[in-house]
């Protein structure tokens, strides 16, 4: 059984919360029903300490697409910005890491055994997974085993090879996983690929 077949993904809430139940690697972060100033304040510090965070973002969950999303703000305007926000997420990094950005944006495997596969992804390290969505470098669907054109489309994309075989290895088939793939560890785990959002119904 898939995990697509074991959750049922129908928020950004669920989202994070399925990332954390999965251990997968993503940006030190805090889930908020509402503006809280200690807690906020005392992850953003604890952010710049323990993961020498230096930037910080932080995007609405109540909808997808939402455009309450701040990328690359320091821990002030964060402070400011967030205080009228409920059911957000607040999450840090540093800039020299994600200037190493090899490759992010989204990928589907939906049929493992035929490699049926969809992906629109960004080799632009100025691009954010949820840019690389609206401006993609690469966009393509189809089998990757019976598909030359596909075939070669992943192997010339650098970084493309190693998320799909991330994927199988977690058994991320049927949901949609938004990533970054970067060239040295990152993230809460210390790896290389992170992961930002999974998707099955929104």
């Amino acid at each position: 059984m898939h995990y697509s077949e074991q959750y049922i993904v129908k928020n950004k809430i669920q989202s994070w919360r399925l990332i954390e139940e999965l251990g997968l690697n993503t940006f030190p972060y805090i889930l908020l029903d509402k503006f809280d100033e200690t807690k906020l304040r005392e992850f953003l510090e604890s952010a710049k300490k323990t993961h020498t965070c230096d930037a910080f973002g932080f995007r609405s969950l109540k909808e997808s697409g939402s455009k309450i999303f701040h990328f690359g703000m320091d821990t002030d305007e964060v402070m400011e910005k967030a205080k009228k926000l409920q059911h957000f997420v607040a999450y840090g990094f540093n800039t020299e890491t994600e200037s190493k950005k090899i490759l992010c944006g989204e990928v589907m495997i939906d049929e493992p055994y035929y490699m049926e596969l969809s992906a629109t992804v960004s080799t632009d390290p100025k691009d954010t997974a949820r840019s690389a969505l609206c401006n993609p470098t690469t966009r393509f669907n189809g089998s990757l085993l019976h598909d030359k054109k596909i075939k070669h489309m992943v192997r010339k994309t650098p970084g493309l090879e190693e998320v799909i075989d991330f994927m199988c290895e977690k058994d991320l088939i049927g949901i949609a996983t938004e990533f970054g793939l970067y060239s040295e560890p990152n993230g809460i785990k210390k790896e290389n690929l992170l992961v930002f959002e999974l998707r099955t119904d929104f």
